[in-house]
């Protein structure tokens, strides 16, 4: 009777251990399984972020204005670099870089007030909000016939940047295209390798030639190409500030 209760004991722990095998090996299978899928999703990440711009668009459709800043985050991490506004004492600006663009977020606590987005490669273009024309692709002159108000600069930044009104559709809001000496150069554009479009246009404007103003300012619009654009509840001056100086972009970025 002791040796039958001794086999039975011996028989379920025999058991047990066949089932915790099992088991086991259940768990590593599932295991280097999850860890190939998770290695595959990285590979596949990566291949997409290297060869396409695909993820980086999706990530930007999020940007809004009226976003919270701590969704924002989430998609896109902590910003690399914060600044205060010298143009609205409420807002700072928050700086997002990558190899491919450089987001700049103008907060007012955690609500998005406005934002801009500067292209640093020929090839990414992305969409321009509420328009059918994209970053890199054509003169501001197809962008937008009309000029507006415009501000520019060739010293500290080397620049020119509009403002359009945007009516009922665009929420009222201003929408700023813009081109950036540190943004993407498309090299189809004779006025994005040639700087003496940007010095006459500065130049005749601080000299009040309103004629030569004119004239320049129609030449750089028909050349140029937009690779910034900005928009939001901000004036034109705050669309400028939110720029980093050519100094600042290399000492925090390259």
């Amino acid at each position: 009777m002791k040796k039958l209760v001794a086999d039975e004991a011996v028989g379920r722990r025999g058991a047990f251990k066949s089932v915790l095998v099992f088991i086991t090996l259940i768990v590593v299978t599932l295991a280097q399984w999850n860890g190939a899928r998770m290695l595959m999703e990285s590979v596949y990440s990566n291949f997409v972020t290297h060869f396409t711009h695909h993820l980086e668009y999706k990530q930007l459709e999020h940007v809004r204005v009226g976003a919270n800043l701590t969704y924002l985050e989430s998609i896109f991490g902590a910003a690399q670099l914060i600044k205060a506004s010298t143009t609205e004492p409420a807002l700072d600006y928050r700086y997002y870089h990558s190899n491919k663009f450089l987001l700049t977020l103008a907060v007012d606590e955690d609500r998005i007030e406005g934002f801009q987005i500067l292209s640093k490669l020929p090839g990414f273009q992305p969409n321009i909000i509420l328009s059918d024309q994209r970053l890199n692709d054509v003169p501001f002159a197809q962008l937008h016939p009309q000029v507006g108000d415009f501000i520019t600069d060739n010293s500290n930044l080397r620049f020119y940047l509009e403002r359009h009104q945007l009516g009922r559709l665009g929420l009222f809001m201003n929408l700023f295209p813009a081109h950036v000496s540190y943004g993407a150069e498309h090299r189809s554009s004779e006025a994005n390798t040639n700087p003496q479009l940007l010095d006459d246009l500065n130049r005749s404007y601080l000299l009040g030639e309103e004629e030569a103003l004119s004239q320049h300012l129609t030449e750089l619009r028909l050349q140029a190409t937009p690779n910034s654009y900005s928009f939001g509840r901000i004036s034109l001056e705050t669309a400028a500030d939110m720029m980093l100086t050519t100094y600042e972009f290399r000492a925090y970025f390259e």
